[in-house]
């Protein structure tokens, strides 16, 4: 995983509308990298339900919101149009993303088709302020803890 200090790793990917992303184009605001495992699973569900309920903190914190799986682009326009989101989920099918952020299971690893579920928050900067390995009991309140992150990683 990469570790807070590090430089966030430039990427470009689809988004769930086939339209790409390029981290560059953040530069200059708050983001929140999240990688999620399996979109449309219980865990993912709650915690993208979570981000949704709290859209205008998200916002008011000037924090963009990305989020990233292997899932494919018709998946993550599934998942997007069943909640409703506003903001970008990435398909990084080749998980050359994942290795670069150090999300990648290890083959034999329990669900190692599947992204670790992990949280960055990225500085104006480029720079990644925070790094997390999100727990599973932690997905119901999961923008109530970024939030909590980002005001600690601002000061």
């Amino acid at each position: 995983m990469l570790e807070s200090g590090a430089d966030a790793p430039t990427f470009t990917l689809s988004d769930q509308s086939g339209s790409e992303v390029d981290l560059a184009g953040y530069r200059g605001r708050w983001m929140l990298l999240w990688w999620y495992p399996e979109a449309g699973s219980s865990g993912c569900s709650a915690q993208v339900a979570s981000l949704r309920s709290a859209r205008d903190l998200l916002d008011a914190a000037s924090l963009a919101v990305v989020g990233i799986s292997y899932n494919s682009v018709e998946q993550n326009n599934a998942f997007s149009c069943d909640y409703d989101l506003g903001f970008p989920l990435l398909s990084d099918p080749n998980q050359v993303c994942a290795e670069a952020y150090g999300v990648r299971r290890e083959p034999g690893e329990p669900y190692a088709d599947k992204p670790h579920r992990m949280s960055f928050l990225i500085d104006p900067g480029g720079t990644v302020a925070f790094a997390e390995a999100v727990p599973h009991d932690a997905v119901h309140g999961y923008a109530d803890r970024v939030l909590h992150q980002l005001a600690s990683v601002r000061g």
